[in-house]
């Protein structure tokens, strides 16, 4: 897989999730790579780079990667590989707890499609979710966007939890669970075949 089409194919925002990191709704996340009490690193959608305005660090995908990992360009590039395509091992462990944890691929996919199926419900429910798609100029049934609503999870069984819990769409308190992306829109992250692999929400 040539670099050009890695880097068209991932994009910053799964990548800073991958490593536990939620952008605000300006795109801003605290800085990783210097003591950051408020979030100065800003991440450029639209040509996939990111900019810190306290160290001044900034690059593209690769270039981040490449810093949080703390290593060579090379070993960065076999990180995108396999963040894209997660049946490609990379050398070494992430650093940090990924957003998605690599459990039993099927059911995590599973987990992922009904999760995305039951956002997509809430939208079909929620008239302000509807509203704020509108007023942003998304058509949330093209882009598949959902809307996780304060009812998402009835009907689903103590096991679905759990596993979405393994994956990181949920946390666990001592009297219930809480939801990671509670009164978000959510936007479906695919692999190359079309499966869901990640959720971002906003």
């Amino acid at each position: 897989m040539e670099l050009q089409e890695i880097k068209s194919r991932l994009r910053i925002i799964p990548v800073v999730l991958y490593y536990g990191l939620k952008p605000n709704r300006h795109d801003m996340i605290s800085c990783p790579f210097h003591d950051d009490n408020t979030p100065s690193l800003k991440l450029y959608t639209h040509t996939n780079s990111f900019h810190c305005f306290g160290c001044g660090k900034s690059g593209d995908q690769i270039e981040f990667i490449q810093l949080k990992e703390k290593c060579s360009k090379h070993e960065a590039i076999l990180k995108a590989k396999s963040l894209i395509n997660p049946s490609e091992p990379f050398l070494n462990a992430p650093k940090t707890k990924p957003v998605m944890q690599e459990t039993n691929e099927f059911t995590r996919i599973a987990i992922l499609t009904k999760y995305l199926q039951s956002t997509k419900h809430s939208m079909e429910r929620s008239k302000a979710a509807q509203q704020y798609c509108k007023k942003r100029n998304l058509n949330y049934h093209k882009l598949n966007i959902g809307f996780n609503g304060p009812g998402l999870l009835a009907g689903w069984n103590d096991k679905l939890k759990e596993s979405a819990i393994e994956i990181g769409l949920l946390g666990k308190t001592a009297k219930s669970y809480s939801q990671r992306f509670l009164n978000c829109i959510t936007f479906e992250l695919q692999n190359s075949q079309g499966q869901p692999v990640g959720i971002y929400g906003r």
